[in-house]
Order: structure tokens, then sequence, then C-alpha cells
């Protein structure tokens, strides 16, 4: 569908070819998210859990009353590469992508020397800009694919209490971070998806979403907890105290009453696909069960590194599993694999030319992944869009 008119809608600044209206793109744009449910086929949401159950199945993973499963797979298998580059899904992250970040760059640093230069300037924080993009501006026709996890998870039973969650840091977007006694510690993202999105794979499911924060949440959140982070810092580093893998800046805001009260519930049916702005205020419910999570990622520095890593484990078959049941045995697989160590080094490295990156990423796949169905593993079809989307061919730029 067409929908190249923007008229009586001047945030957009440009438009694209694709399967969402102007108004979704309002929608969008108003209440930081948006569900749209005819843009996959069923039919592969089907083959994808025929596929999900035979890999349990094969592995020795069953839901039952018994095992309080909840498991996270990112495994290749045929039917996720179909739904990852499907076109009319490609075409709705061009249009999002279009009408928000992919032309609001901010020059961070120039930015922050004018404010701290202490001369009068009209420059707010560049953090509470509508669509913050610190890195570079970027065409929203070349994206790289975000594998994510497809989740199929047994219900507990339990009666778990709403946390607020956001995708970015609000202290420093494009920076993690954590307080320790050693004062602040960052760390790279490991890659920057502006526009995050998961399929429902069944009805009757849900999520908190606030509407229409994701404006407003990095400001809320540092106004309020920006000072009390100040101290943590100092009172940790004066003692020598605080948590051995350092204190998590979430913690500040994850119980925050007034954030938790204005939560509003979505419900969700099978095939939805909810996209969502990285700084809009979300919490998970227990009815959350089965869904797919995968996004599209902007072609820049920081994702051109991330998706050589995508990229090897396509070609190689490596996958990684988040299991929180102990008693699993499931073969083939990684649990809990935490990189983001690792990542910093490989992307530093890497954007120096370093030839260690490569050796470091050898050592963790020698350390820490198996390989899916070993010598057997055939990696699934991609398309021409498959392709440049997991960076086998070069997107053209004009």
């Amino acid at each position: 569908m067409d929908n190249s008119s923007t008229s009586g809608n001047p945030f957009i600044k440009k438009s694209f070819k694709g399967p969402l209206l102007l108004k979704d793109l309002q929608a969008f744009n108003d209440n930081g998210f948006l569900i749209k449910n005819d843009i996959i086929d069923n039919k592969l949401l089907f083959e994808f859990k025929q596929e999900f159950n035979e890999y349990q199945k094969d592995n020795n993973h069953t839901n039952n009353s018994n095992n309080n499963n909840n498991t996270q797979y990112n495994c290749h298998f045929k039917s996720l590469y179909e739904i990852r580059q499907n076109q009319n899904f490609y075409e709705s992250y061009i249009q999002l992508l279009g009408s928000t970040y992919s032309d609001s760059y901010t020059n961070y640093s120039n930015t922050l020397s004018l404010i701290n230069s202490g001369k009068p300037t009209t420059i707010k924080n560049v953090s509470f800009l509508e669509y913050p993009n610190f890195i570079h501006n970027f065409s929203p026709i070349e994206l790289f694919m975000y594998l994510g996890n497809s989740t199929i998870k047994s219900n507990s039973g339990e009666n778990n209490d709403k946390t607020i969650n956001l995708d970015c840091n609000p202290f420093n977007l494009f920076k993690n971070e954590k307080i320790s006694k050693e004062g602040l510690v960052y760390s790279n993202i490991e890659c920057w998806k502006p526009i995050r999105s998961f399929i429902s794979l069944k009805d009757n499911q849900g999520i908190w979403i606030l509407p229409g924060f994701h404006k407003k949440s990095v400001q809320f959140i540092q106004d309020k907890y920006l000072e009390n982070r100040k101290k943590l810092i100092k009172n940790l580093s004066l003692n020598g105290s605080g948590e051995s893998n350092g204190y998590n800046v979430s913690n500040y805001y994850k119980n925050d009453k007034e954030l938790l009260s204005m939560l509003e519930y979505i419900p969700l049916n099978k095939g939805d696909i909810v996209y969502f702005d990285w700084r809009i205020p979300k919490s998970y419910d227990q009815s959350l069960l089965e869904f797919i999570d995968t996004s599209f990622l902007p072609n820049v520095l920081i994702n051109q590194q991330y998706i050589q890593i995508e990229k090897d484990n396509y070609k190689n078959g490596i996958i990684t599993l988040n299991n929180t049941n102990n008693n699993n045995n499931t073969k083939n697989t990684t649990n809990n694999i935490n990189n983001e160590g690792f990542l910093s080094k490989f992307l530093s490295n890497f954007k120096n030319n370093n030839d260690s990156a490569k050796d470091n990423y050898q050592n963790l796949e020698n350390n820490k992944i198996k390989e899916f169905n070993n010598e057997n593993f055939v990696s699934p079809k991609l398309s021409i869009l498959g392709e440049k989307l997991l960076n086998f061919k070069k997107w053209e730029t004009n």
C-alpha cells in the first residue's frame, strides 16, 4: 500500500511505501507503540510453532504442569527467517524509522560542550529530544535483522508483581551502566534498536504499557532519581560497598508507584505485532507466554559491528538459550550467555581494525557456544532482502 501523502501530518519528515497507514504512523508518534495484525501471515506463525515444538521434543523439553518452563530460544528455524525477511514486516520498519529516528541526529558532544560552557543557550538536554539519536542519520531503507528470542513457556501460576521496564538506560541512552564501589561503570550497548517489536503467537495474552510517555520517561526518571543516583555513586565509592556485580540503575524506577499506576493493559491476539519505542515504560504481564521478539536495526556503526556476530551465528548454526528451569537437559544450546564484557572488547577492537577481535570472537565460540544440530545443520535459505538484512550483500547507496 502506498501511503505517500503527508498532508496534515507535519511530524512525518519523509514518507515511504509500506503496509502502515498515515494514521498508524501518527498513532505511533503519539502513543509510543502500535499494534498491527495484518503484517505476518498466520500460516508462518503456525509453521514456527510446529518447528519449535519439534525442537523441544527432540531436546527433551516439554511444557507440563510439573515443569516451570521459561525458555527463550534464538534458533535458526526456517519459519523464523521467513518472518524476519518478510517484505511487509521490513517495510513497516522503513515507515516507522523514516518518520522518527532516521534523520534526528544530534551532535551529542558538541551539544554537551555548549551546555557545559555556561554560556546562555536554548539547547535542552539532548536526552529529552523528541527522537534522540546521538549516532548518525541513516537511511531507513538500509536495515539489519535483529534475531531476538522466540519464547514459549508454561504458566507458572504465580502472580508476578508488575515492574517498570525500559529498553534503554534513561540516565545515559547510549551506554549501559552499573554503580559499584569503583563508581559508575559504563559498558557499550549491544546494539541500537530505537524501535523494537514482538509478535504474539496466541490469543488472550497481553502487556502493560504507558501510552504517550515515550517522550517524557527519560526526563521523568532523571528529574526524580538523578540526585539519588549521584549520592549512591558517592556513598559506594567512599564506603567500598555495594553489590558484587554492581547496582543496576533500573532498580531506581522499576517499582515507581506513579509510573505503575499509569500503566494500561493492552490485550493481544495471535498475529498481533507490537511495535514500541525503546523509551516507553512497560511491564510484561504473566499472561504473555508465547511470542517472537524480532526487530530491524538501523545501518549505523554499532549495528554494523553487531550484525557480524549474528551473521556468523546464522552461518554456523550458533544458538543461545535462556532457561530458568535448572533441571533442563537441552542439547546443543548455551545457558544464560552474558557476553557484555566480551562484546565491548570486540566492538572496540573491531572499530580499530584490530586482528585480535577475530581471535576474541573465536575464543567465545570455542568456550561458550555449541552448534545447532552439529554437522547436519544447514542455514535457512535467505532471499535477496534477507542477504542484505544479514549483511551478506551490501545495501546499494545512491
